[in-house]
This record gives structure tokens, sequence and C-alpha cells, in this order.
């Protein structure tokens, strides 16, 4: 695959602040057309907010999780936009490649450099991405999910620290 990034001059536009949309529980599972099911992750929402290099995880009540998880920090360089806004959830896996939010709890709501620098050695986290809602001054949303999963696949690079669902 090709990846180009785009110019800064392309993309001048800023994002709108967004709000992760969450899943409904309640259904039975089934198959039909126009319906796509995702695995449950046990994980953080967040929507990570991208603009060059500089990368923002928001949290689904608008808390800044960045200097939480510094080592997502890095995944503007898998990311080929100017400034992007993508839905995702932050997880931890165990020794067997599972999520565990055990894990990732003891991650969660630390404050201090130093011990988030000791327990990210020890537990790193990655960022599963679901969706992408905002894409080089392009405001997405409106699009249906299908072509919004085309353009993530597109500008999406997986590696260590991001991720993409499949369905």
């Amino acid at each position: 695959i090709l990846l180009s990034k785009a110019s800064e001059e392309s993309a001048p536009a800023r994002p709108p602040k967004f709000t992760p949309m969450l899943a409904t529980p309640g259904y039975e599972p089934f198959e039909r057309a126009g319906w796509w099911f995702e695995p449950k992750f046990d994980g953080v929402r967040t929507l990570l907010y991208l603009e060059g290099e500089d990368v923002r995880l928001i949290s689904r009540t608008g808390r800044d999780q960045t200097g939480t998880y510094p080592e997502l920090g890095r995944v503007y360089r898998r990311i080929s936009a100017v400034n992007a806004v993508l839905d995702g959830e932050i997880v931890a896996t165990d020794d067997k490649g599972h999520t565990s939010f055990e894990l990732l709890q003891q991650r969660m709501n630390l404050a201090g450099r130093s011990e988030i620098e000791r327990i990210r050695r020890k537990i790193p986290v990655e960022l599963v991405v679901f969706d992408i809602l905002w894409l080089d001054g392009e405001d997405l949303t409106k699009l249906p999910l299908s072509e919004r999963r085309e353009r993530l696949q597109d500008v999406v690079m997986e590696d260590k620290g991001i991720r993409l669902v499949y369905w």
C-alpha cells in the first residue's frame, strides 16, 4: 500500500469536539444485512485527535488522557493525515493476547510521570480503532459507516500501538 501524507495547506480546518458513539446492548445475536458486530474489548473508550505530530487522547467524558498513555503519542507515524479524529478504545493485553480490564486498571488514573513510566514498561497499551470521524478538514460523520471504514483503512497502517477492528 502506498500512503502519502496530505500537505498542511490542504487541511487547514480544525475538527469540532466529538463524543464517541457508544454501543447499545440488548440484542440477541443474529445475522442480517446492514448490521455489523464488533467484539467487546474491555478497554477505555477514547477519541484520538491528530494534528500533524501532535496526538491528544480524550476520554468519553472529555478528560485528556494523553499523559496517562504516553506510548500512544507516537501513533501519528502510522496515520497518513494532517489532521484526523479516530474513535477507538485503549486496551491492555495479557500474555495470551486477550484484552484485560484488570491490567488496564493499573494504568488508569495515574498522574506522576515516574509512576506512569514504570507501569508503562510492565503493562503496555494500544489503541484499537473503530471509526474515523474527521480527516484533513472534512467531517466524515454524515457518511455511511462502510465509507468511513474504507477511509480508515486507507489512512491507518497497523503496527505496535495501533490496530483496526475488522468485521
